[in-house]
């Protein structure tokens, strides 16, 4: 079982195929935003763990292991970056259980009815539980 003072988040950024060169930067960034976080006292006073997901396989294979961590409670929410095929099946495997954070222009209406995202599109993130 998880602490309740972490805040969990799967952090689902593609680490091989195509878009993988963009890998190691995402973690780099994520993890930098997750020291300065924890450095003010993290989210609500819970402090923030990032959960790596590769989102260079396939979109139903990263789904599958995201949506494992959210039905076990392993994570609070995810976030990253990856292509529009992973989000859409992402949004159909935990649609609406838990925050999704996704830096990248949405393009398809599938995700704004489906549950909270945040990035490109403007759509606003629930964290009040937090």
């Amino acid at each position: 079982m998880r602490s309740s003072d972490v805040v969990s988040i799967a952090f689902v950024v593609p680490l091989q195929g195509p878009t993988g060169i963009y890998g190691p930067s995402c973690l780099a960034c994520g993890q930098l935003a997750v020291e300065q976080l924890n450095a003010r006292n993290g989210i609500a006073g819970r402090r923030i763990e990032l959960v790596q997901v590769d989102a260079g396989r396939t979109p139903e294979v990263v789904a599958e292991d995201v949506g494992w961590l959210v039905d076990t409670g392993q994570v609070d929410a995810v976030a990253g970056w990856h292509i529009s095929a992973v989000r859409v099946a992402l949004t159909r495997r935990i649609g609406g259980r838990v925050v999704y954070d996704r830096d990248a222009y949405l393009k398809l209406p599938l995700a704004r009815r489906a549950l909270p995202i945040t990035g490109g599109s403007g759509v606003g993130c629930c964290l009040g539980a937090w």
